[in-house]
């Protein structure tokens, strides 16, 4: 696979929508490199993986945690469960942060996969999440742990943090629609 986004130093700049040609003059030459490459090279086996599954099963891991840790508004409360979120990856013997993140990113990606686009993608998101978590649980002000989290959570925007969260089983989950009801004539 070849991505504009292999030749990016920091990520897409969201700003401004503009080409990629426009950001990066080189990465035109580069990229036709890259793709008559892949396809003049040998045909090999390539090992299937499904990085769908490694996505969500990242996203249905964190999402429940990160959502309710972006609501709390008591520091002490927020504190207690940010704790348990990150004490697997995170001993107060052992407090090297980077450490901790990478061990904790590895669990999911295979070494192999590492120069693989999709892998790296998901390694810099779960990296992200892993390094927010543990920064946020290091810094000693409440409110700006807190902040640390809510910004994590904006910059995800999990799609599952938009949608109805269900009803309990006497509860009708319904949608206004307005004008409600019909008009009155007489």
């Amino acid at each position: 696979m070849v991505s504009g986004y292999t030749y990016l130093a920091e990520g897409p700049d969201d700003s401004k929508m503009r080409r990629i040609l426009e950001t990066l003059p080189n990465a035109g030459g580069n990229m036709r490199e890259a793709v008559m490459e892949l396809l003049f090279q040998e045909p090999r086996q390539m090992e299937h993986h499904d990085w769908q599954r490694v996505a969500d099963m990242i996203v249905s891991r964190y999402a429940t945690h990160l959502g309710l840790l972006a609501e709390f508004t008591d520091p002490s409360t927020f504190r207690k469960s940010l704790e348990a979120v990150t004490e697997p990856f995170y001993s107060m013997q052992n407090s090297q942060v980077d450490v901790a993140v990478g061990r904790c990113v590895m669990q999911d990606i295979p070494t192999h996969y590492s120069d693989v686009l999709a892998g790296s993608a998901i390694m810099a998101v779960s990296a992200a999440i892993r390094q927010n978590l543990i920064h946020a649980f290091a810094e000693d002000n409440g409110t700006a742990s807190m902040q640390i989290i809510q910004a994590l959570v904006a910059h995800l925007n999990w799609p599952i943090w938009r949608f109805c969260e269900g009803c309990k089983p006497e509860e009708i989950c319904w949608t206004p629609v307005l004008p409600l009801g019909a008009s009155k004539t007489n």
